[in-house]
């Protein structure tokens, strides 16, 4: 179902105000009580997709790729990602934002800019998680980024992916390496230093 959202009001006498006026020009509005998941972009009152896309001329990239997302942690907490377009000269592409949302609803932004963000763990108060910074020979390369709840970054591996934790404070992930002019994944184990 697609529904378009004119206005999300707490009250019913806020939403009745508000279909008289939607009703001016959208003869057939009408007023829908939704009670909204939490832990989802409609309970964090999110589009799913940013009204940038409208700036994009031909679509040339995968329906899901511009579509905002929320990570559930453990904890409560939960990893936000809207995603924007952008448009430089010729080029259009997704800039996904991340930010870390803890329990009692505080924001911390993490990340400005992080390509296919995923792998998503936490160990007590620390989130790891793995994003394309580049792209070598068609082929995009990932690194980990491991944050605290107060959104300091402790760690950023570079040419790495698929992070585990393999102790406490001890990170493990697949680093790209390059042997004789073949690439393949290595798993590395890197501690993080408070």
């Amino acid at each position: 179902m697609f529904a378009w959202v004119a206005e999300a009001s707490s009250s019913r006498e806020a939403a009745e105000a508000a279909l008289r006026r939607l009703r001016t020009v959208v003869n057939d509005a009408y007023i829908k009580r939704c009670d909204a998941s939490p832990g989802t972009l409609l309970a964090l009152r999110m589009n799913a997709v940013d009204e940038s896309i409208a700036e994009i001329p031909e679509w040339a990239m995968m329906e899901g790729d511009g579509v905002s997302s929320v990570h559930l942690l453990p904890n409560g907490g939960m990893v936000v990602i809207p995603r924007t377009f952008e448009i430089e000269g010729d080029y259009a592409y997704v800039s996904e934002r991340i930010s870390l949302r803890a329990p009692d609803g505080t924001q911390v932004p993490l990340v400005e800019d992080c390509t296919y963000p995923g792998h998503f763990i936490t160990q007590g108060e620390l989130l790891a998680f793995d994003c394309a910074s580049q792209a070598f020979a068609d082929e995009l390369v990932y690194h980990v980024l491991v944050f605290d709840r107060t959104g300091r970054q402790l760690a950023k591996i570079e040419r790495c992916r698929y992070p585990i934790w393999s102790g406490d404070h001890v990170i493990a992930c697949r680093k790209l390496v390059w042997d004789a002019h073949v690439q393949e994944h290595r798993l590395i184990r890197t501690v993080i230093r408070r």
